[in-house]
């Protein structure tokens, strides 16, 4: 009798530490998938190269005094559909792309000289996640 409750302690025992075991590689699990990895801005730069290019071309074309603020629209309008498109969950990216261009073209309108386009990409790459 005495070794059939020692077998059965045992037993007892090694399945606590099993379902110990579960619970740790559960909470682990989960705190890994809560985990986010924070790029860093030239690693965003990096993953964005092309809007990035983009923008360029939009601002030389921009140059051109009469139709900066319809250049500035359109890329607006590029802009929001390239990140709509790599949308994350919790992203507004309507107001986060139409703020900056919207601000950029009125500093531009009075300046004449501004890289809106480039500067409103910056803007949506560095808070971006």
């Amino acid at each position: 009798m005495d070794e059939a409750t020692t077998i059965e302690d045992l037993r007892w025992q090694e399945l606590q530490e099993a379902r110990m075991m579960d619970e740790e590689k559960r909470r682990v699990k989960k705190a890994l998938k809560k985990r986010t990895i924070k790029l860093s801005f030239f690693q965003k730069l990096s993953k964005h190269w092309i809007i990035l290019a983009v923008a360029t071309i939009f601002d030389i074309i921009g140059l051109i005094p009469g139709i900066s603020v319809v250049i500035d629209f359109i890329f607006g309008l590029i802009l929001w559909l390239y990140f709509v498109l790599k949308k994350t969950k919790g992203d507004n990216a309507l107001i986060d792309v139409s703020l900056p261009i919207l601000g950029g073209s009125v500093i531009d309108f009075f300046t004449g000289v501004m890289p809106t386009c480039i500067a409103a990409t910056l803007i949506k790459i560095w808070f971006s996640k």
